[in-house]
């Protein structure tokens, strides 16, 4: 087809020697499980009544030392990507793309020393943003006379909604901490759609060009959320923080000379 481009391309890229501070002489053998059920206390409700959940702590006192050094933890995106583009030419133009990958976070021998949750951590989608597949569709029309109008649709899978239980405060001097009982990623937001358009009129005007235009976003008015209060024994459990922006039109004036 004239005008017309495909691509592929596939990703592999490898994040490691990440930075920490493990504390000095300790390791993740001297913690100790415990395990509590905690009932669900969300003024929202949850999934279930209540929650049995397993964390760790120090029989002693944490000690005060610790080392700047190399983490063994690593991250690993593998992803695939497929676009496609149509130059502009009779009048119209498209571009648009959809990308597929995984991020999964891992932890190797020494990667850690807490072991609270490790087993939903470890191998599962480290990253609070991480959408598995993303697509795109662009385009636009002349119709003539100055007359442009275009349009973008945005898609893609809703990001990992991170749920947990707080604990009690722990033995060793640890204080408090967040218990997963889920692997990362498993329960995600909504999935993600929107749809903007815009319309242009542009005048000729001596050697001065006005463009006159009307942009709407969120055509459909969608109020996908976008985060919540992820602790379920919280009294604000899954209370809602972040929705998507409500439809907004705008009208602009550009003036080219």
């Amino acid at each position: 087809m004239a005008n017309f481009g495909l691509g592929v391309t596939y990703i592999y890229r490898n994040y490691d020697r990440f930075s920490w501070s493990p504390t000095n002489g300790l390791s993740s053998s001297d913690y100790v499980p415990a395990t509590i059920t905690r009932a669900c206390t969300a003024t929202l409700g949850c999934d279930q009544p209540s929650y049995t959940v397993t964390y760790y702590q120090l029989p002693f006192t944490i000690p005060s030392g610790a080392t700047l050094t190399n983490q063994n933890y690593w991250k690993i995106y593998k992803g695939l990507e497929v676009t496609a583009r149509k130059r502009y030419s009779d009048r119209w133009m498209l571009n648009g793309s959809l990308a597929y990958g995984t991020t999964p976070a891992c932890y190797g021998e020494g990667g850690y020393l807490d072991p609270t949750s490790i087993e939903f951590v470890n191998g599962a989608e480290e990253n609070t943003r991480n959408a598995k597949w993303v697509f795109k569709l662009s385009g636009l029309y002349s119709f003539g006379w100055g007359i442009n109008a275009s349009a973008f649709f945005n898609a893609r899978q809703g990001f990992p909604f991170f749920r947990d239980i707080r604990s009690p405060t722990r033995t060793g001097g640890l204080g408090q901490t967040n218990v997963k009982y889920e692997k990362d990623g498993d329960t995600r937001f909504p999935n993600f759609y929107t749809l903007d358009a815009r319309v242009e009129k542009s005048f000729a005007v001596s050697r001065t060009r006005i463009t006159a235009s009307l942009d709407v976003f969120n055509i459909g008015n969608a109020n996908t959320v976008l985060s919540r209060e992820g602790t379920q024994n919280a009294s604000n459990g899954n209370r809602v923080f972040t929705i998507l922006a409500p439809r907004v039109a705008r009208l602009g004036v550009r003036i080219t000379f």
